[in-house]
């Protein structure tokens, strides 16, 4: 298996399969240190309280592509 070291993660909240994207970002936050994104369509209370993981920034779909670039960076400065 090919191991992969990213430099950061995009995380969708749903991935319509068995793990959503916020455990994944629990498993992130407990076994590595990437700092992670979370891209949307769900910007319910819920959702967001849930969704509170410690990530770098929470976009909501639909998004421009400068939001992805600009939160990246912000993301990747405040992380080191």
């Amino acid at each position: 298996m090919k191991k992969y070291n990213p430099n950061i993660v995009l995380l969708d909240i749903n991935l319509e399969d068995e793990v959503n994207g916020i455990e994944i970002a629990e498993y992130i936050n407990e076994h590595h240190k990437i700092p992670f994104i979370y891209l949307t369509s769900y910007s319910d209370s819920d959702t967001f309280n849930k969704a509170k993981t410690n990530p770098m920034a929470y976009i909501t779909k639909p998004f421009k592509k400068s939001d992805i670039y600009t939160n990246i960076e912000l993301a990747l400065y405040n992380f080191n």
